[in-house]
């Protein structure tokens, strides 16, 4: 835990302090430590699956096959896990 100035009153407070004991200057905690682990490993996948699913999904649906739709569901899927856990991680930071 470090100690760090206040912008208002210059006083040493903890970093992890919502606000300053002294002034009551409120401090904002928007790092990416603030973010719960689950949401971090959503948004993750939700990467890696765009990285596998989107060229899957180019080399499958040039030709005729039974699973053309596969490849364009799972780009749908990660799309979807990367975009709810980058929305949860703000909210819990907000």
């Amino acid at each position: 835990m470090a100690l760090i100035n206040c912008p208002e009153c210059s006083r040493e407070i903890s970093e992890k302090a919502p606000q300053c004991p002294q002034c009551g200057y409120q401090q904002r905690s928007t790092t990416i430590e603030g973010t719960g682990k689950r949401w971090k490993a959503l948004q993750a996948l939700g990467v890696v699956g765009l990285f596998v699913g989107f060229p899957l999904s180019l080399v499958v649906t040039q030709g005729e096959s039974a699973f053309r739709a596969v490849p364009l569901l799972t780009f749908g899927v990660f799309s979807f896990l990367l975009l709810y856990g980058s929305v949860r991680a703000w909210w819990e930071n907000a």
